[in-house]
């Protein structure tokens, strides 16, 4: 949950920059690009973290075969993905409900 909370955190704080922009503040050039690449960056390297987490997970379980073994990997690790890259936006969406900045 940690880690979630980090990625929601940035993203608000990334929203806020880009509010400000758009408001006809003078911001160096950059600044319009770092939103988007450290929000790449963040889910890349919290991608990998709940690779390791959910392959931990599913060495705790007791399979009797390895095809269910292989799709308890599988779903643990598309459900870790799907939170990680769409959760921003459902945070976004419930605290701000304004859907034209999404």
């Amino acid at each position: 949950m940690l880690f979630v909370g980090l990625i929601v955190a940035a993203q608000f704080m990334f929203r806020y920059i880009e509010r400000d922009m758009h408001q006809g503040e003078q911001v160096e050039w950059y600044m319009h690009y770092v939103p988007g690449i450290t929000y790449a960056l963040l889910i890349l390297i919290f991608g990998s973290i709940y690779k390791k987490i959910a392959i931990k997970l599913v060495q705790t379980e007791n399979h009797r075969y390895g095809s269910s073994l292989e799709n308890s990997m599988i779903n643990k690790v598309y459900i870790f993905q799907f939170v990680n890259t769409y959760i921003s936006n459902f945070f976004y969406i419930f605290f701000f409900q304004d859907f034209k900045h999404l």
